[in-house]
């Protein structure tokens, strides 16, 4: 609410959009179809009466790709919370279609939802040979490596992949949960800082970066990086304030 879009945003969002495709949306393609049963389970007030309904379009057979039909029966059974049912359901994907990575992050969920994280490894790792730049993969890979107690391989995972995608705000939210479970308090506050400044709440990356000066484990080296990130956000909260205040004199101005 408080970092408007500027100038510079708004012509590199509309150059981006020159080169995409101009290609026709096809609303029947496998892809397309997986995606538009994840966010119809996601939407969905009541996930038993999703569950439902996927069970019955399975048990009439009303459907053009089974596999498509019980991938939604499988997100609806996890949102609802029948895991044993979810993970059987889920193990009859794979065995028809082993090649399909969102079929391999549906069984990942389960397993998550089951609290069971070596067993989700296991489809985020064959997930992840099939696919190492995907978002989705990495992302939850990571995540499920530091909710299994292993942080230190989720950041070096995170890391890795983020050498691309360093305006993503989601990267520096998951380093910083998996430092925190390292216990690397400075680096935690610092990748918090990084996240808040992506998505513009630069008052509270300010606070993120004064916690990380003072973190017991800081080294030097931190320090002057920590630092210098910090003059950069007083400068551009600076910038931020003098731009809505002239905003502001401009408007009183034309109310005159």
């Amino acid at each position: 609410r408080t970092h408007p879009v500027t100038v510079n945003r708004i012509s590199e969002a509309r150059e981006r959009a020159e080169r995409l495709d101009g290609g026709t949306i096809r609303d029947d393609s496998f892809e397309y179809k997986i995606v538009w049963h994840k966010l119809n389970v996601k939407a969905a007030p009541d996930p038993a009466q999703a569950k439902y309904t996927y069970s019955k379009l399975l048990a009439d057979g009303n459907y053009q790709q089974e596999s498509i039909v019980r991938y939604g029966y499988v997100l609806a059974l996890t949102e609802a919370g029948d895991i044993n049912d979810a993970r059987v359901e889920a193990a009859k994907l794979l065995a028809s279609d082993p090649g399909v990575i969102s079929f391999r992050l549906a069984a990942a969920k389960v397993e998550e939802r089951a609290n069971d994280y070596p067993a989700a490894l296991v489809h985020y790792r064959a997930a992840y040979e099939m696919d190492p730049t995907s978002r989705a993969v990495v992302y939850g890979y990571a995540n499920t490596l530091t909710l299994a107690g292993e942080p230190e391989q989720a950041r070096k995972l995170l890391k890795s992949f983020g050498v691309g995608n360093r305006q993503d705000p989601t990267l520096y939210r998951y380093i910083a949960e998996a430092e925190t479970r390292m216990g690397a308090q400075a680096k935690s506050h610092f990748s918090l800082a990084e996240y808040y400044r992506i998505v513009g709440e630069l008052n509270l990356a300010a606070v993120q970066l004064r916690l990380a000066q003072k973190a017991p484990d800081v080294t030097n080296y931190e320090l002057h990086r920590i630092d210098a990130r910090l003059d950069e956000v007083n400068k551009e909260m600076l910038e931020l304030k003098t731009s809505l205040k002239q905003r502001e004199d401009e408007r009183e101005e034309r109310r005159r």
